[in-house]
């Protein structure tokens, strides 16, 4: 019975995926991204990225009111499956670490979102046609500073940007107080829940989107959206 019911989980995930990658219509186009970070002395991979549509009335990525959060994420590339035409920039990245005890057994969760400096929100920008896949650029960041328990865990030493899209994504961090600082520890005592999360402002280490960095993702995308719609599309672009 068990391999049973871990064989219909299966089908099921992998049904759900299938369905998450097809296209919605014929004017359906995407995006894809590659975003790191540092931690320590190693680097991590973003787990999900926050767009912005640019609204054409006024033209700057750094003022948004609005963002999307991405729809698929595969073998470190993240997307934004079904975008309609428009102008658009990644604002922040967000990673969640599970921590696990010597037996295996699930004992908290760690998130981190890491809030983009203007310079690198404008490396993003891009204008998206109907009926096309395009490429973000592969980023690499780290951060200006470690959210502190004196300041309630507020983000840090942030730019006027990063602060506009901490305090529009996560609010609760952009201005915490003590009142909600204990309100969230009661929470967690009460439901035994061990969730921790943080905001950092972050700070560009290299970008890259060169053709060649562009060529390298489409190949793998190739791989990762296999067998969908998408396929014909990415294969155009390249050309």
């Amino acid at each position: 019975m068990k391999n049973i019911a871990l064989c219909t989980i299966v089908v099921v995930l992998v049904l759900s995926a299938c369905k998450n990658r097809r296209r919605s219509s014929p004017e359906s186009s995407a995006l894809g991204i590659e975003l790191y970070y540092r931690d320590g002395r190693s680097t991590r991979s973003f787990r999900n990225a926050y767009f912005v549509k640019i609204d054409p009335s006024t033209g700057d990525a750094c003022s948004q009111k609005k963002f999307i959060h991405s729809n698929m994420t595969w073998n470190n590339r993240i997307y934004l499956l079904n975008a309609s035409p428009g102008r658009y920039a990644v604002v922040a990245a967000r990673d969640e670490i599970k921590h696990s005890n010597f037996k295996g057994k699930e004992e908290s969760i760690t998130t981190k979102t890491y809030f983009f400096p203007r310079a690198m929100v404008m490396a993003t920008v891009i204008d998206l046609g109907t009926a096309e896949v395009r490429y973000m650029g592969h980023h690499v960041v780290d951060h200006k500073g470690k959210p502190g328990a004196g300041e309630f865990f507020k983000i840090r030493n942030t730019d006027s940007v990063q602060f506009h899209y901490c305090k529009l994504i996560s609010p609760y961090q952009a201005n915490p107080s003590a009142g909600f600082c204990l309100l969230d520890l009661f929470f967690q005592t009460l439901t035994q829940a061990n969730h921790n999360e943080y905001a950092y402002a972050a700070k560009t280490v290299r970008s890259d989107r060169t053709r060649r960095a562009e060529q390298n993702f489409l190949r793998s995308a190739l791989e990762d959206l296999s067998g969908s719609e998408w396929v014909p599309l990415i294969r155009r672009r390249m050309r």
